[in-house]
């Protein structure tokens, strides 16, 4: 995705509020059977490096068997977006754009399958959103 210079935030802190704060998650990960795309609610898990982020998905949506450990995925997380107009522009000439707020993460994804695991996540997500 092009990211103008002056639009491009690369701080983690930032990042990791804007992932926490949206809390939604559009998930997409190309296999075998061509692209799986699902939309879930997740947390932000601190963790050594980047981060994590945690998610449940229902074992009724196949997309979840392509979460090998291995397979890359990304996920996106939309913010407010809005146009902006030419004429706010006080030099010209000036053109119209789209203002956006929007993070991809990329990464391997594991499915968990401890019952325990789960219900804490589900707890968590549920007190979360």
């Amino acid at each position: 995705m092009y990211i103008p210079r002056l639009n491009r935030v690369d701080d983690p802190e930032t990042i990791r509020k804007f992932v926490s704060d949206v809390g939604f998650a559009t998930i997409v990960t190309s296999g075998d059977a061509g692209l799986k795309v699902s939309h879930l609610p997740v947390l932000y898990v601190a963790s050594p490096g980047e981060g994590v982020i945690n998610g449940h998905m229902a074992k009724g949506n196949d997309h979840w068997k392509a979460f090998d450990g291995l397979a890359e995925s990304v996920a996106i997380f939309q913010g407010p977006d809005a146009y902006v107009s030419p004429e706010w522009y006080e030099t010209r000439p000036a053109v119209p754009t789209w203002n956006y707020a929007v993070v991809h993460m990329r990464g391997t994804v594991e499915a968990i399958h401890d019952e325990e695991w789960l219900v804490q996540h589900v707890d968590e997500l549920v007190d979360f959103h």
